[in-house]
């Protein structure tokens, strides 16, 4: 982030070179002209999911409850609440914030 804000002010500010930019800040000039060609830097995305220790071996069980949930009438069709009950009584140690998190995504 400092670093693109620090490649553009030297390039349209200070004038200079992006080959001289590049040796200067001890980057490549492949990262320069990324810098210069993005008017905002890029947001970070993550390569791998986020592990998910308590929850992963209720995910199975889970993806059965939602799709029985599926076939339920609307009114009778199990909350959230109701989600971090049943994976409770089965010996899920998590938060329930961290069930809905993954129930909704």
């Amino acid at each position: 982030m400092e670093q693109c804000e620090a490649i553009r002010r030297a390039y349209y500010v200070e004038k200079k070179r992006i080959r001289q930019i590049a040796r200067e800040l001890h980057c490549s000039r492949k990262t320069v002209d990324k810098a210069l060609a993005s008017a905002t830097p890029s947001a970070y995305t993550r390569t791998a999911p986020y592990a998910a220790p308590k929850l992963g071996p209720f995910k199975a069980r889970l993806a059965e409850l939602l799709a029985e949930r599926e076939q339920q009438p609307p009114k009778q069709r199990y909350t959230a609440a109701k989600l971090y009950e049943i994976i409770r009584a089965e010996g899920y140690q998590g938060s329930a914030a961290s069930l809905r998190g993954y129930i909704w995504i």
